[in-house]
């Protein structure tokens, strides 16, 4: 365990951000860019790679939740704290969506498959896990591609 302040939760936005460019560099990457082309090592990376936004958005588009992050916090108000911050972070910026599971909200089946990072307490996550289970949509599930432990 690391102690307080010593930028764990600045690794973990760094793991999320490199699961993004891993499964949808199409988000970062202009169409123009293509490693091994011609741009590469011509210029700065500024110039490597362009960031593409869709029109009239300052959003980059988002990974519909499609892969998702799982965040998981001992304490609601960690969990809560977490939302409000990944959703002005990595909502209006990235265009993904962050569900806040704990004791206090209980979100639809179908907005957890929209979400692209999830935020639960570990007892909320395993009642959302068994509940999936016994219902037959562990889909939500598969798609969990990183996990964050605070």
């Amino acid at each position: 365990a690391a102690p307080t302040g010593s930028g764990k939760t600045g690794v973990m936005e760094l793991a999320l951000l490199r699961l993004l460019t891993k499964h949808f560099p199409h988000m970062i990457q202009s169409p123009a860019y293509r490693p091994g082309s011609s741009l590469e090592g011509s210029g700065s990376k500024e110039q490597e790679l362009n960031l593409h936004y869709p029109p009239q958005s300052n959003a980059l588009l988002g990974a519909n939740g499609a892969v998702k992050t799982l965040y998981v916090a001992p304490l609601r108000a960690l969990v809560q704290e977490k939302v409000r911050d990944w959703r002005l972070r990595f909502g209006r910026v990235l265009g993904l969506r962050c569900a806040e599971l704990t004791g206090d909200l209980d979100p639809s089946v179908p907005d957890l498959e929209r979400a692209d990072i999830l935020c639960a307490t570990p007892e909320k996550f395993d009642a959302l896990a068994r509940h999936l289970a016994v219902r037959g949509r562990p889909g939500i599930l598969g798609s969990i591609a990183l996990v964050l432990v605070d």
